[in-house]
Protein backbone atom coordinates (compact mmCIF):
# COMPACT_ATOMS: atom_id res chain seq x y z
CA UNK A 1 0.00 0.00 0.00
CA UNK A 2 1.36 4.01 0.48
CA UNK A 3 4.09 4.69 -2.59
CA UNK A 4 3.17 0.74 -4.10
CA UNK A 5 -0.34 1.32 -5.31
CA UNK A 6 -1.95 4.48 -6.09
CA UNK A 7 -4.80 5.98 -7.66
CA UNK A 8 -4.76 8.19 -10.51
CA UNK A 9 -6.68 10.53 -9.85
CA UNK A 10 -9.76 11.68 -7.66
CA UNK A 11 -12.21 10.19 -9.58
CA UNK A 12 -10.50 6.64 -9.26
CA UNK A 13 -10.96 7.27 -5.44
CA UNK A 14 -14.30 7.50 -5.47
CA UNK A 15 -14.91 5.05 -7.63
CA UNK A 16 -13.27 2.57 -5.77
CA UNK A 17 -14.86 4.14 -2.61
CA UNK A 18 -18.41 3.81 -4.14
CA UNK A 19 -18.44 0.11 -5.01
CA UNK A 20 -19.76 -0.91 -1.77
CA UNK A 21 -23.81 -1.46 -1.62
CA UNK A 22 -23.64 -1.10 2.39
CA UNK A 23 -22.74 1.19 4.57
CA UNK A 24 -20.40 -0.96 6.37
CA UNK A 25 -19.29 -1.82 3.21
CA UNK A 26 -18.76 1.64 2.15
CA UNK A 27 -16.80 2.39 5.33
CA UNK A 28 -14.09 -0.37 4.67
CA UNK A 29 -13.95 0.60 1.27
CA UNK A 30 -13.01 4.30 2.65
CA UNK A 31 -10.74 3.28 4.99
CA UNK A 32 -9.10 0.79 2.32
CA UNK A 33 -9.01 3.37 -0.11
CA UNK A 34 -7.49 6.25 2.43
CA UNK A 35 -4.70 3.45 3.38
CA UNK A 36 -3.98 2.88 -0.83
CA UNK A 37 -4.12 6.80 -1.18
CA UNK A 38 -1.61 7.49 1.59
CA UNK A 39 2.17 8.36 1.09
CA UNK A 40 2.75 6.14 3.96
CA UNK A 41 3.78 2.93 3.16
CA UNK A 42 2.20 -0.55 4.39
CA UNK A 43 4.24 -3.83 4.31
CA UNK A 44 2.22 -7.21 4.62
CA UNK A 45 4.08 -10.70 4.99
CA UNK A 46 2.84 -13.78 5.55
CA UNK A 47 5.19 -14.92 8.66
CA UNK A 48 5.82 -17.43 11.30
CA UNK A 49 8.48 -15.16 13.12
CA UNK A 50 9.88 -11.60 12.27
CA UNK A 51 12.45 -9.08 14.18
CA UNK A 52 11.27 -6.06 15.54
CA UNK A 53 13.55 -3.16 17.10
CA UNK A 54 13.41 -2.95 21.06
CA UNK A 55 11.39 -0.21 22.08
CA UNK A 56 12.53 2.97 23.69
CA UNK A 57 11.51 2.56 26.83
CA UNK A 58 14.37 -0.11 27.68
CA UNK A 59 16.58 2.10 26.08
CA UNK A 60 18.28 -0.19 23.54
CA UNK A 61 17.73 1.81 20.34
CA UNK A 62 20.05 -0.49 18.33
CA UNK A 63 18.83 -4.08 19.45
CA UNK A 64 16.25 -6.06 17.62
CA UNK A 65 14.36 -9.17 18.94
CA UNK A 66 12.72 -11.88 17.04
CA UNK A 67 9.26 -12.43 17.94
CA UNK A 68 6.23 -14.76 16.63
CA UNK A 69 2.93 -14.01 15.15
CA UNK A 70 1.85 -16.94 16.95
CA UNK A 71 2.50 -15.24 20.80
CA UNK A 72 1.16 -12.08 18.86
CA UNK A 73 -2.56 -14.29 18.09
CA UNK A 74 -1.90 -14.68 14.68
CA UNK A 75 -0.65 -11.42 13.44
CA UNK A 76 1.05 -8.70 14.66
CA UNK A 77 1.13 -5.06 13.39
CA UNK A 78 4.20 -2.62 13.92
CA UNK A 79 4.59 0.66 14.27
CA UNK A 80 7.51 3.01 12.21
CA UNK A 81 9.71 3.08 15.06
CA UNK A 82 9.66 -0.54 15.64
CA UNK A 83 9.67 -1.58 11.85
CA UNK A 84 13.19 -2.37 10.84
CA UNK A 85 12.39 -1.04 7.18
CA UNK A 86 11.29 2.34 8.72
CA UNK A 87 7.45 1.37 7.49
CA UNK A 88 4.33 0.06 8.95
CA UNK A 89 4.67 -3.62 8.97
CA UNK A 90 1.99 -6.19 9.36
CA UNK A 91 2.74 -10.11 10.17
CA UNK A 92 0.25 -12.90 9.60
CA UNK A 93 0.91 -16.53 10.31
CA UNK A 94 -0.10 -18.42 7.48
CA UNK A 95 -2.22 -20.10 9.76
CA UNK A 96 -3.39 -17.02 11.80
CA UNK A 97 -6.99 -18.09 11.92
CA UNK A 98 -6.48 -21.48 13.33
CA UNK A 99 -4.04 -19.38 16.11
CA UNK A 100 -6.47 -16.66 16.71
CA UNK A 101 -9.22 -19.09 17.70
CA UNK A 102 -7.20 -20.97 19.48
CA UNK A 103 -5.81 -17.58 21.95
CA UNK A 104 -9.60 -16.61 22.02
CA UNK A 105 -11.02 -19.92 23.04
CA UNK A 106 -11.95 -19.37 26.18
CA UNK A 107 -12.65 -15.75 25.83
CA UNK A 108 -16.38 -16.21 24.92
CA UNK A 109 -17.11 -12.75 26.68
CA UNK A 110 -15.80 -11.13 23.64
CA UNK A 111 -18.45 -12.59 21.06
CA UNK A 112 -21.69 -11.15 20.56
CA UNK A 113 -23.07 -14.67 21.41
CA UNK A 114 -21.41 -15.59 23.96
CA UNK A 115 -19.99 -18.51 22.01
CA UNK A 116 -15.90 -18.64 20.70
CA UNK A 117 -15.24 -16.58 17.75
CA UNK A 118 -14.56 -18.28 14.67
CA UNK A 119 -12.09 -16.33 12.36
CA UNK A 120 -11.56 -16.41 8.91
CA UNK A 121 -7.65 -15.33 7.12
CA UNK A 122 -9.62 -12.52 6.00
CA UNK A 123 -11.10 -11.19 9.23
CA UNK A 124 -7.19 -11.82 10.54
CA UNK A 125 -6.12 -9.86 7.01
CA UNK A 126 -8.72 -6.58 7.97
CA UNK A 127 -7.87 -6.95 11.76
CA UNK A 128 -4.26 -6.02 11.17
CA UNK A 129 -5.17 -3.16 8.34
CA UNK A 130 -7.16 -2.01 11.25
CA UNK A 131 -4.67 -1.35 13.24
CA UNK A 132 -2.25 -0.08 10.62
CA UNK A 133 -5.12 2.25 10.25
CA UNK A 134 -4.27 4.04 13.53
CA UNK A 135 -0.94 5.02 12.24
CA UNK A 136 -2.30 6.41 8.55
CA UNK A 137 -5.25 8.10 9.35
CA UNK A 138 -4.90 9.39 13.28
CA UNK A 139 -0.86 9.51 13.47
CA UNK A 140 -1.19 7.49 16.46
CA UNK A 141 0.21 4.10 17.64
CA UNK A 142 -1.04 0.47 15.93
CA UNK A 143 -2.17 -0.74 19.32
CA UNK A 144 -5.52 1.45 19.64
CA UNK A 145 -7.90 -1.53 19.27
CA UNK A 146 -10.86 0.12 17.49
CA UNK A 147 -10.51 0.13 14.17
CA UNK A 148 -8.85 -2.88 13.70
CA UNK A 149 -12.54 -4.53 15.84
CA UNK A 150 -14.03 -2.52 13.33
CA UNK A 151 -12.93 -3.72 10.39
CA UNK A 152 -12.63 -7.16 11.70
CA UNK A 153 -16.41 -6.69 12.10
CA UNK A 154 -17.38 -5.57 8.94
CA UNK A 155 -15.88 -8.44 7.04
CA UNK A 156 -17.57 -10.58 9.84
CA UNK A 157 -21.00 -9.06 8.57
CA UNK A 158 -19.78 -9.60 4.67
CA UNK A 159 -18.99 -13.14 5.55
CA UNK A 160 -22.56 -13.82 7.09
CA UNK A 161 -21.05 -14.82 10.26
CA UNK A 162 -23.45 -14.13 12.86
CA UNK A 163 -20.64 -12.89 15.67
CA UNK A 164 -18.68 -9.83 15.96
CA UNK A 165 -15.99 -9.18 18.05
CA UNK A 166 -16.69 -6.77 21.13
CA UNK A 167 -13.53 -6.02 23.11
CA UNK A 168 -9.42 -6.71 21.61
Amino acid sequence: MGNGISFKNENDRWDFEAVSPTCEEGEFSQVMAEMIGSTEIIEYRIAEKFQAKVSAMFGLLNDTVWKTTAEYGGGATLNKDESLTGNIQIFVHPRGEDIAWERLFNHKYKSSDGKSLDFTPEQVDAHEYGHAYNAIKWKIRVENPSPALRLENIIRARQKSPQRRLFH
